[in-house]
């Protein structure tokens, strides 16, 4: 699957991991990840869910808590 990501808004990212799993492997052959924040503002409990390569997503982690 070739696209850029104007394609993929165009094409109906949804913003619901659910619904837009289709694109999740296609982002992760390409090297990007996908970081969807859960919660909002004024929620005690918030995060992300970041899906996409496992050796991008480990490197990410591995030099956030190498600081």
């Amino acid at each position: 699957m070739q696209f850029t990501f104007q394609d993929v808004l165009a094409d109906g990212w949804t913003g619901n991991l659910a619904i837009d799993v289709k694109f999740v492997d296609a982002f992760a052959r390409r090297g990007a990840i996908l970081i969807k924040q859960v919660g909002e503002f004024d929620d005690r409990e918030q995060g992300v869910v970041v899906l996409g390569a496992l050796d991008i997503i480990e490197a990410l982690v591995a030099e956030h808590t190498d600081a």
